[in-house]
């Protein structure tokens, strides 16, 4: 593309100036010059003036040009200014230049590849004012990138191979190219956080912008979209509760047929204020009590719905780009967290936190029961603790505290031991630059403000060698059978309590542990036919090992084309003429799908069918069987041969003669012509 040069220059002297602006544009490695040019300028005392032309380059270096541009009278020089024009590989990238997942591990070029990362943000962000934080250190005005550089080798030579950043807004698009650039440089990944993809908020047209205008769909050394932080922190806290109580309404609706379906089955009324329906309180999320039964289907809810929102906005981004990982940071492991059963299915790897461990042993064992845990519930993919760390300000003193320093490299050094002993894949503590953090009033960097390591920092040097090294997920030889629905306080409760000890058992004999239910490795017809909260199925509320959700629905139209359809959609189709739809399902729980075939006879056989509620019957047996977290897709299905009036159709799964299960999806035909 054509490089516009210039300069702006003016005259702070009291006579009028004949000054010429040199410039000079050479190759940064191989030291050859592309071009020079000079423009000469006439400057009354205390003027400005800007000069500036259009340059088409005919021949370009392998990395950058460099740009100097001297201001010169009769005398000789007067300053200087030198700044590099980086270039963007016009090469295609080759598959595998992308950071890829097989099974339990990341790879790079065909090799195991183990992110040894951090949260970056330069270390000139420390004291910024929060106004200024807030805008991002990408924006033009903030970016610095000779800092930016001095930084990128410090934590090369530190062993880091990955930085967890915020992309920025798009006016920040150029500065994030060069940082990419120099990332590459350095063999240096980047996971980027893209706000507008957030499955509570999914903005399809800003995110497809941004990718197009920063060109990383074909980007390399992006590794991964990062597209909400924190989730678990408050989309189910006390404040975010309220919101979602118009679905939690829908959910007991469609999975128990009636709120009083619901309190017979939980042995208890529904929680309400002023006579709605409400969520269970921050207590009965946090303590059990009779009101376990209810908090377990609050729980599926979550799960319910959070996937809802997960499948959507992730499947829009892989439509976008496929080349890159999808997954975002859970947050603290709270009572209320959802992150590590509703959103398994449509991540690549999964990000824990770790500000809710404690330093010592009991801390070690929980986070090493959450890497197995986590292993558990995503079917074995990557895990990447995302964000640890510990603040070493001195409030009272306003300065870093000794003992605070030494402190973080133990939390940080209990983390790296964890890691390598649990069968995590990779770290990114919080964060790089040490300094005082006006907004949080905190220092979590693992750098002194200077740049030089702090001892958390020093760690990194001391463990990455042993970190990237190949191996193989080390597999359990002893083992813990839970169950979520137990307690009240669900998968946190198990975290800190019997979660922990039954890790720390196993260490202290020399195991691995490994993490089942009474649902692991059950089928359709096999599994144990109770409902959720351990109540007694009874065809009036959700089971607990068989769930399921749409992945995507689409309707032939009369032009022959296919179009999305959504739940509750309404549809119009030709008057008696049959009605076709194409339909993918994902099995949400433990329990495989069987085939009629598979079930060879016995109850369990999987089916999408319709309800009795429907007005057309349907009746499609699964074309293979799906073993959790994959996909039944449907070839094209006939709903009805055809229609003269309007006809409600509602779909479901169906494990013949054993349950109905998961997600109900509403339609509704209006027949034209």
């Amino acid at each position: 593309e054509p490089i516009e040069l210039g300069t702006e220059c003016t005259n702070t002297g009291a006579k009028p100036a004949t000054i010429t602006a040199r410039f000079a544009v050479t190759g940064a490695t191989d030291g050859r010059t592309y071009l020079t040019k000079e423009r000469q300028l006439e400057l009354a005392p205390g003027a400005s003036k800007r000069v500036s032309f259009t340059w088409r380059p005919d021949r370009y270096p392998t990395d950058a040009f460099v740009v100097r541009t001297e201001l010169l009278d009769s005398t000789g020089v007067l300053d200087v200014l030198t700044q590099e024009v980086g270039l963007l590989s016009a090469k295609p990238a080759a598959r595998d230049d992308f950071v890829t997942v097989k099974g339990s591990d990341f790879y790079l070029k065909g090799k195991k590849w183990y992110p040894v990362g951090i949260n970056y943000w330069p270390v000139y962000v420390s004291g910024s004012e929060a106004g200024d934080y807030s805008l991002g250190w990408l924006t033009p005005g903030f970016y610095d990138p000779d800092e930016v550089e001095r930084d990128l080798v410090r934590m090369e030579a530190l062993g880091i191979n990955m930085v967890s950043v915020q992309t920025g807004a798009p006016d920040g698009i150029r500065n994030l190219l060069d940082f990419l650039r120099r990332c590459e440089r350095h063999g240096i990944k980047v996971n980027g956080f893209l706000g507008a993809a957030s499955p509570l908020g999914f903005d399809e047209k800003a995110v497809a912008d941004f990718l197009r205008e920063a060109r990383l769909v074909d980007n390399p050394t992006l590794f991964a979209y990062d597209i909400i932080w924190e989730p678990g922190n408050y989309v189910f806290n006390s404040e975010g509760r309220p919101r979602w109580d118009p679905d939690w309404k829908r959910w007991i609706v469609e999975r128990y047929g009636s709120l009083e379906n619901a309190e017979v089955d939980w042995a208890m009324p529904a929680p309400r204020i002023d006579g709605k329906l409400t969520s269970p309180t921050d207590r009965q999320l946090r303590e059990d009590g009779e009101w376990r039964v209810m908090v377990a289907a609050y729980r599926r809810f979550m799960d319910d719905l959070m996937s809802r929102k997960w499948n959507d906005a992730t499947r829009k981004v892989r439509a976008l780009d496929p080349n890159h990982l999808v997954s975002f940071r859970q947050g603290n492991t709270l009572p209320h967290d959802f992150a590590f059963t509703a959103t398994p299915k449509h991540i690549d790897f999964i990000c824990p936190e770790g500000y809710s461990i404690p330093l010592g042993e009991d801390g070690y064992d929980a986070s090493g029961f959450i890497t197995r845990y986590v292993h558990f519930t995503t079917g074995g993919k990557p895990v990447l603790w995302s964000e640890f760390g510990k603040s070493v300000w001195g409030g009272k003193q306003m300065r870093p505290d000794p003992a605070a320093i030494a402190t973080q490299g133990e939390y940080h050094h209990q983390f790296y031991r964890m890691v390598l002993e649990s069968g995590a894949n990779g770290t990114a503590p919080w964060w790089w630059p040490g300094g005082y953090r006006v907004n949080e009033k905190s220092d979590f960097g693992i750098t002194n403000p200077d740049g030089t390591p702090r001892p958390s920092a020093a760690l990194i040097r001391k463990y990455a060698k042993q970190m990237k090294a190949a191996h193989a997920y080390p597999k359990p030889d002893t083992w813990m059978t839970i169950d979520r629905d137990a307690n009240a306080g669900g998968y946190w409760y198990l975290t800190f309590n019997s979660g922990k000890d039954a890790y720390r058992d196993a260490r202290r004999q020399g195991k691995h542990l490994g993490i089942r239910t009474a649902g692991t490795g059950t089928d359709s017809a096999t599994c144990p036919l109770v409902a959720v909260g351990n109540a007694p199925y009874t065809g009036k509320n959700p089971p607990k090992y068989l769930n399921a959700e749409f992945n995507s629905l689409q309707f032939r139209d009369a032009n022959g084309h296919w179009v999305d359809v959504e739940n509750g959609a309404q549809l119009e189709v030709p008057k008696n003429a049959p009605v076709v739809i194409r339909a993918s399902v994902g099995n949400t729980q433990e329990a495989k799908w069987l085939t009629p075939a598979s079930a060879n006879g016995k109850p369990g056989a999987v089916y999408l069918a319709s309800t009795e509620d429907s007005s057309v019957k349907v009746r499609v047996p699964i074309p293979a069987d799906a073993p959790s977290l994959s996909d039944a897709d449907f070839g094209e299905v006939t709903l009805t041969p055809g229609i003269a009036e309007k006809t409600t159709v509602v779909l479901q799964m169906t494990a013949e003669g054993r349950a109905w299960f998961g997600e109900k999806l509403r339609l509704v035909l209006v027949p034209v012509g």
